[in-house]
């Protein structure tokens, strides 16, 4: 059975990064989390809200009569199969999805600047002018590598200031992400910026122990909360719960109105669970795959973090989830570090390193290869406009990306 969740804070959600959080550290005036948090995250606070309405007590091992669903351990998920978390914005009264914009967009102010003007105001994120695109080769760790190059687009507005990349502070909806994966430029108010989604709240906490239930001299502790904007929800989509299984959001004669709170996230925090009704139709996004199967060539963009070979990821070893694709070239900022906490062991994750939201990856498929990628793409559901997983820990939700096209500089240079 496949079901959709939209889950909303009931004050605001803490989420931990790889930051040190010591009990004796001099300060820990910066200990705080990436949002929207990780999918391990989301994963961990689904299981555990299905067993909780399923018979679980709600502490230690939930059992081995629900090992084949749920799994057992943070590495072992059972037969579940996530998608997401998806940041979804109410429009309307209807959910709209936004993605991380991708990183290979260059802006750029759009009015000269002039001596003594005041900056740019907030919530604004240039004017778009350009992608970076693959480039010629240079010389690295790795050996000859292409390098990403900044390629204006024509007509673009004359400007002084030296483009740059976007930052990972913006979000774009649906409609205007096809439009980049077509290689089209967006305008600058068809951004959102994470401030209209959510806001960083600092709180100060003090260490009670367990045992005394007592505070301690120096128990002070400070970290950073997200506060959701009004109407914004995360988005969840779960594969593989049995039919007969209760569920959050199901109709109840006990609880009428359906609804169900669980634990999500670091500092006792916790989110109530709401139905996304209509997630198929909100998640499609028009993707030129007739254009990519043709040409071999695309761009791939990761809408959650992306775990990813490290060889695949330098292009050392054909890409064969994808046809043997190739990667090219990559515009990407350092990786994110997500580990999590084991509950059973009551001990941490070992962090590992994923790609980020809104990395690129340009790819090239073997010509001899491009039926397969059409069967390839057409079994991941990407020719009827669904983003698909792709890599490690796809049924965690990680790997979620969009295809697009990229144009070949060095071959229209050399014709010239």
């Amino acid at each position: 059975m496949r079901k959709a969740f939209r889950l909303a804070p009931l004050d605001t959600w803490f989420f931990r990064d790889g930051t040190p959080f010591p009990s004796d550290a001099a300060t820990q005036l910066d200990v705080g989390g990436p949002f929207p948090p990780a999918p391990t995250a989301v994963a961990g606070a689904v299981r555990a809200a299905i067993a909780l309405l399923n018979g679980w007590s709600g502490s230690g091992d939930w059992g081995p009569r629900f090992y084949e669903v749920l799994g057992n351990g943070p590495e072992n998920l059972g037969q579940l199969d996530l998608t997401g978390p998806i940041i979804l914005q109410d429009q309307n009264g209807c959910p709209r999805p936004l993605w991380p914009a991708p990183r290979h967009l260059a802006i750029c102010d759009a009015q000269p600047k002039r001596a003594g003007a005041s900056q740019k105001p907030e919530r604004d994120p240039g004017q778009p002018v350009g992608f970076y695109m693959p480039g010629r080769r240079l010389t690295c760790d790795f050996g000859e590598r292409r390098f990403p190059e900044l390629i204006l687009q024509e007509h673009s507005p004359p400007t002084e200031d030296r483009p740059k990349p976007i930052s990972d502070e913006w979000w774009l909806p649906t409609p205007v992400l096809a439009k980049v994966l077509e290689g089209h430029l967006p305008g600058p108010e068809a951004f959102v910026h994470r401030d209209q989604l959510w806001r960083e709240e600092p709180r100060i906490g003090i260490q009670r122990c367990n045992q005394t239930r007592r505070v301690e001299q120096g128990a002070l502790y400070a970290t950073r909360h997200a506060r959701l904007r009004e109407g914004v929800r995360l988005g969840v989509i779960v594969d593989g719960i049995p039919e007969s299984w209760k569920l959050p959001c199901q109709e109840d004669p006990g609880n009428p109105k359906g609804s169900f709170v669980s634990p999500f996230g670091g500092e006792s925090r916790a989110a109530a669970w709401e139905p996304w009704d209509g997630f198929d139709q909100d998640l499609q996004i028009r993707m030129p795959i007739e254009k990519v199967c043709h040409t071999g060539r695309f761009l791939l963009i990761a809408l959650t973090p992306l775990c990813l070979p490290h060889e695949v990821f330098i292009g050392n070893v054909p890409w064969e989830e994808l046809a043997g694709a190739e990667v090219i070239c990559a515009f990407a900022e350092r990786p994110v570090r997500i580990g999590g906490w084991d509950s059973i062991r009551f001990m941490p994750v070992p962090l590992r390193n994923y790609l980020a939201p809104g990395t690129v990856l340009y790819c090239q498929v073997p010509k001899d290869r491009l039926g397969e990628l059409r069967n390839v793409l057409e079994q991941k559901g990407a020719t009827q406009n669904r983003p698909f997983k792709v890599g490690d820990r796809k049924n965690a939700g990680f790997g979620l990306v969009a295809l697009g096209v990229w144009k070949e500089v060095l071959e229209e240079e050399s014709k010239l």
